[in-house]
């Protein structure tokens, strides 16, 4: 009789294969997906009811084994953060998953680069902006969403170079694709 039981292992266990990493990168992998899973709570996976939450998409490809040892660096890395807990609440939702996960990446993204930014409390019930960026000439108000694809890929583009020039970055630094399509709004 097979143990059907799914563990932690078994849904790690695609690292092991993975060719692009060395084997330091594959344990700071595996270090970083535990992580992102142990914020969902203790006995997340046992739980029979968290089979429908989208972080269960990311297990058995593995781009989406890449992307959740991203969000485990980032969870990590951003913790500090003011109204960070609110975010992770959110993650943990179901329902609102997607556009926190999406805010978390940006983020991350930021810190990267070495850009000040704030997360600004959720207003409840109401869309509201989801980042503040800090520069010396302004501080911009960003919202992130995510689509599918973008429909107006230029006006997208066009945000994100507004962004990009307030904040000086260099080439190395964040940059505009078209998949995934995370739009960015800026607000004056």
């Amino acid at each position: 009789m097979s143990d059907d039981k799914i563990t932690l292992d078994k849904l790690l266990s695609l690292i092991n294969v993975m060719d692009r990493y060395n084997p330091d990168e594959k344990q700071e992998l595996r270090n970083n997906c535990e992580y992102a899973i142990q914020q969902f709570g203790e006995n997340w996976i046992d739980n029979k009811d968290s089979r429908k939450h989208p972080l269960w998409g990311f297990f058995g490809m593995s781009p989406g084994i890449s992307e959740l040892g991203e969000l485990g660096l980032a969870l990590k890395n951003l913790q500090s953060k003011e109204h960070f807990s609110d975010l992770l609440d959110r993650l943990r939702s179901s329902d609102n998953f997607n556009g926190a996960y999406y805010e978390i990446i940006v983020g991350y993204w930021l810190l990267k680069s070495g850009i000040s930014f704030e997360y600004l409390k959720p207003k409840k019930k109401e869309k509201s902006p989801d980042i503040k960026l800090k520069s010396s000439q302004r501080d911009l108000i960003l919202e992130i969403t995510t689509k599918e694809y973008s429909e107006d890929y230029l006006k997208t583009y066009q945000n994100w170079r507004k962004i990009s020039n307030l904040l000086m970055l260099n080439s190395s630094g964040l940059r505009c694709e078209k998949s995934p399509a995370i739009i960015i709004t800026l607000h004056y």
